[in-house]
């Protein structure tokens, strides 16, 4: 046989070895090793803020093969971990964990006893240990937890809890509260959103009826609550679209009336003046024919910035607590009839090319 015979022959069975190791079933076999590695400013102090995020990345653990694994992390204020936490990352999938500050900062809470009801507007900072945890779903055998690591200082905070709302039952809505419109809290404290109010009277109610929650009704003095049961009816000068805001704790409202509602925008004519939709008879529902340009656009109440909606048509967000809404993006040059509801939230609005 000639040296290029045996080169190509040499070659060939190089080939088929290699198949055969390529065509063999990847085995499953239980991990020894996984490390959850310890960021450069864990002993910096690290102050956690609602809307940011925190990042812990941990190495993959061998399998056998390229398995879809779940991660996690303990957490605890004690280095022997008799007491923890477990926080899922945004993306349990991946090694690369990154966290919301707030269920981090929830969990700190959770082992220093706080709640709802109890805990500090401030905190100190806190010695925190983490571990993660690693796991193919429904192999028990797979679970593996990492090395611990330790941040010198986190300081936390309480996060708001679940919304909540506060209904409006009065005498547009039958003295109804499942009927009315609903407020919404992110505090459980501050309330606000749009109700539709008449001379005839309503209340604010955090029950679905009478006999349930607490109702507020008339003060001694303009803008204050009582939570008495004999309190009176609380009123406006005449029916239509409120803004209202409401503080349980300090037992304070206003009433804003939206004597008009429009669209604002370049898409629209210009950011100056609104150009404005006709109400429902019952006020929950605000429409118009309207030309369309580019650009962008927002809606806003009495032709002023005060009171603006925004960012998301089917969610619309509102200008609450210091947060401006986004603009929305115009549909296309041509008429369009715009529909703004108020009827429920979220609040939306629907815009179909006539």
């Amino acid at each position: 046989m000639n040296k290029i015979s045996i080169f190509m022959a040499a070659a060939a069975l190089a080939v088929g070895i290699t198949s055969c190791e390529t065509d063999k079933e990847p085995v499953y076999h239980a991990p020894t090793t996984f490390i959850l590695q310890a960021p450069e400013n864990a002993d910096a102090p690290v102050d956690l803020k609602a809307g940011n995020i925190f990042s812990l990345n941990c190495t993959r653990p061998d399998y056998g093969y390229q398995a879809v694994t779940n991660y996690a992390v303990l957490i605890s204020l004690t280095e022997d971990f008799t007491k923890t936490e477990e926080v899922e990352p945004i993306k349990a999938t991946s090694p690369e964990m990154t966290f919301d500050d707030a269920t981090i900062s929830k969990a700190i809470c959770n082992l220093l006893g706080y709640d709802d009801d109890n805990h500090p507007e401030t905190f100190d900072y806190e010695k925190v240990w983490f571990r993660a945890v690693a796991q193919i779903a429904g192999i028990e055998s797979s679970l593996i937890e990492s090395n611990d690591i330790v941040f010198a200082q986190i300081k936390p905070f309480y996060p708001a809890p679940a919304e909540s709302f506060l209904y409006t039952p009065g005498n547009t809505n039958g003295w109804n509260q499942l009927n009315s419109q609903y407020l919404l809290s992110n505090n459980n404290t501050n309330y606000a959103g749009y109700a539709v109010l008449d001379e005839g009277g309503f209340k604010f109610s955090t029950g679905t009826d009478w006999n349930n929650g607490t109702n507020y009704g008339k003060a001694d003095q303009p803008g204050k609550l009582s939570d008495a049961g004999s309190a009176g009816n609380l009123s406006v000068d005449k029916k239509g679209l409120y803004w209202c805001e409401v503080d349980i704790k300090k037992l304070s409202y206003t009433t804003t009336l939206c004597s008009t509602y429009g669209l604002v925008g370049d898409a629209v004519g210009g950011w100056n003046n609104s150009v404005e939709l006709t109400p429902s008879a019952d006020f929950l529902t605000w429409e118009g024919n309207i030309e369309f340009g580019s650009g962008e656009f927002k809606f806003r109440a009495n032709n002023d910035w005060a009171l603006n909606l925004g960012t998301d048509l089917t969610n619309l967000q509102w200008n609450y607590g210091g947060a401006n809404p986004g603009n929305i993006p115009s549909p296309g040059t041509g008429t369009y009839h715009v529909v703004l509801s108020f009827a429920k939230l979220p609040y939306s609005a629907t815009i179909t090319k006539i």
